[in-house]
Parts: C-alpha cells; structure tokens; sequence
C-alpha cells in the first residue's frame, strides 16, 4: 500500500510517501514540482515557489517559469503591486505608451501613484516593454518597501559616488535584498531575470520582519 503522495492536491513542494507491504513500511520524501525548469534544489526553489503559491508571479502554460528570461518593466510592476496588496482597480496615469485599453495598465498606474515608479521626462514614456535593469529594479524596490540603509560599509565598484541609483542600491545591498558579483561589480546595467527578481522581492516582503 501507499499514502501520503497525491498528484491531484495541488500541493506542491515536499511530500512524505509511505510504503507498507507484507508488514514491512518504509518512508521517504519526494517533490512535486510546480514548474519544470525549477526543480527541488534550484537556487531560488523556495523563492519563487512561495511567491508563486501567493499569486504574486506565474508561470507558464507549459509548465515552465524561464527563471532565465528578463523581466520587463510592465512585469515588474505588476508584480510589486501584487507583493504590496495595493488595489489597482481604477487607478489611472498619462503615459503615451501605456493607454487604459494596456492589460496592466492599472497595476502600472497603481505604482505610479504610490511613488514607485515614475517614467521618462524626456518623451512621458513608461516604456513597459523594454526589460528592467538591476538598477531600475533597485529603485523600484527601495521605493516600495522603504528599504532603509543598514548603516553597514557596502559598495560595488561599478556604482561610483554620483551616480544616481547608488543610494537604492546601496540600502538594499546592506540589508542583504539584492547581491553583487564574486568581482566585487553590480552590473546596474544587466537586464534582470525572473529569477533574480523573485530573490529580490521575496527577501523585500521579509524586510523589518
């Protein structure tokens, strides 16, 4: 006989299977996967699995997350609005790219009015589908959850003082939110995986907890 696994729960993550035959019983655990390009010891497994359990991210009809794949502006904002439980419905903005009929535009506008994020002066532009860099999420993300600096020495050597997102930056990598390189770099201007986002926001939701 066996118990304790069902494929059909919707549980995902550990399950305790037990076999029991001729009065013999053994147990061991196994994992349901919830994505298949994120199995049970993938580096951020837990992360993006808690937040996904939340409904704050999603995968893909496939069946796969892409931790990979960039994430775009849009995308962040969306799910930062999700991760703060801000209500977004009839929130509104004045973007030139971003008209109500835009499937986020209330996520985006919700953002907007709560200080989050801002657009380009230059044009009025969102740009929601230009993808995200580490230091535009860094911004994002300090606004959101008022990430205060832990007063602990941190610095990269590609974020020079005078440059703008530096103090962003800095505070989330002093309380440990966001990460550098093994080089000592930031590489502020790299696109940001969905994976690299999921770390970043599910250790934000945990800050001054």
């Amino acid at each position: 006989m066996i118990s304790g696994y069902d494929f059909s729960s919707g549980r995902f993550g550990p399950q305790t299977v037990t076999v029991t035959y001729q009065g013999l019983t053994t147990s061991f655990v196994v994992y349901l996967d919830r994505f298949t390009d994120v199995p049970y010891g993938h580096p951020t497994y837990t992360r993006i699995n808690d937040l996904a359990e939340q409904g704050i991210i999603n995968g893909y009809r496939d069946g796969t997350f892409k931790p990979t794949n960039f994430i775009t502006r849009a995308q962040a904002a969306v799910m930062i609005v999700r991760a703060l439980g801000i209500d977004h419905r009839g929130k509104t903005s004045n973007f030139v790219d971003v008209p109500p009929t835009h499937a986020s535009y209330e996520f985006i506008s919700a953002a907007y009015e709560a200080g989050i994020i801002s657009g380009y002066s230059v044009d009025g532009t969102f740009r929601p589908t230009q993808n995200i860099t580490r230091a535009q999420i860094a911004v994002m993300i300090q606004r959101a959850f008022n990430i205060q600096h832990s007063g602990s020495a941190v610095g990269f050597s590609d974020v020079p003082d005078g440059y703008s997102p530096k103090r962003f930056i800095e505070a989330l990598a002093s309380q440990r939110i966001i990460n550098g390189y093994s080089d000592g770099t930031f590489r502020p201007t790299n696109n940001t995986t969905r994976a690299q986002f999921s770390s970043m926001i599910y250790n934000a939701m945990r800050y001054g907890n």
